[in-house]
């Protein structure tokens, strides 16, 4: 049993990491503007080349890009409604960068999602780490939409075995 101090010094020390990672994450912003082109205090857009995905029945859809700045946290939530199903950070991050054509490490931005409840972890009691990430309103009655399931979901995974976090 973890002794009052040992807890309290766990706490300061996470707390410190992400007070870390915060400033880290505000250091890359200021040396991307610093080292972007920006006219006129206008923003060069996120997205900045269209992106061609297949829609169910294999017909085209094209996400264009915007004219004016995509707040990162809607880029990402743009990012998983174009990959339609639940996936792991590394294809997510994938996805984002062919999308924005920008390789910004979007962590951060999706564990903020997290915490305003708009994406969730869904986790497996056998495994120690979360398994995906899914949008909230994915989730029907505790359980992922089998719309939202990767391919071979299920031989993987036993519905009894999941949580959301």
């Amino acid at each position: 049993m973890a002794s009052d101090r040992e807890v309290i010094l766990k706490s300061l020390t996470r707390e410190r990491e992400e007070l870390h990672e915060q400033l880290m994450q505000m250091d890359r912003i200021i040396k991307r503007v610093k080292g972007s082109n920006y006219s006129n205090g206008e923003a060069a857009p996120i997205l900045t080349a269209p992106v061609k995905q297949l829609a169910a029945d294999n017909t085209p859809i094209t996400l264009s890009a915007t004219p004016q700045p995509v707040d990162i946290r809607i880029a990402i939530l743009r990012v998983f409604d174009l990959l339609g199903k639940a996936s792991k950070l590394k294809e997510i991050q994938e996805e984002y960068n062919k999308v924005s054509g920008h390789p910004y490490n979007i962590r951060e931005n999706v564990r903020s999602l997290y915490k305003a409840l708009l994406l969730k972890e869904m986790k497996d009691r056998t495994v120690p780490r979360s398994v995906y990430w899914v949008k909230a309103d994915w989730i029907e009655h505790g359980q992922l939409g089998d719309n939202y399931k990767p391919t071979g979901f299920d031989l993987f995974h036993k519905s009894e075995n999941i949580y959301f976090e």
